[in-house]
């Protein structure tokens, strides 16, 4: 699984660092835990970007910063409904999400005989 963000900085906060999280949900908005050693852990990614004044970025203006996250394969339930949620400086909107269903397994794949 890849995700991609691009998030614009606002110039008044370009130099100022900022932390970013990406929470796991189910369609009920339930964290979704992964088993680990420790015992089930919520699926958080976290992060920190600064970005400063790049040089030729007129005055006032957002600067984009792209982030790319790679993740191996999740332990999903098939047929499930999920959504990451980003938070920035520990705020969130509605519009900070993404959606995605995983996909059932056919019957009669080795892997549905288990």
């Amino acid at each position: 699984m890849a995700i991609a963000l691009k998030v614009n900085v606002a110039w008044a906060e370009a130099a100022d660092s900022h932390h970013w999280e990406l929470y796991l949900q189910d369609q009920d908005g339930t964290p979704v835990l992964l088993d680990t050693p420790e015992g089930p852990q919520p699926i958080e990614i976290r992060g920190d970007f600064q970005i400063g004044t790049p040089q030729g970025v007129p005055l006032g203006s957002d600067i984009p910063i792209n982030l790319a996250i790679n993740l191996g394969p999740l332990p999903l339930q098939p047929g499930g409904r999920f959504r990451w949620v980003l938070s920035i400086d520990g705020q969130s909107e509605d519009g900070w999400t993404a959606s995605f269903s995983t996909m059932v397994m056919p019957q009669g794949t080795p892997d549905a005989e288990g």
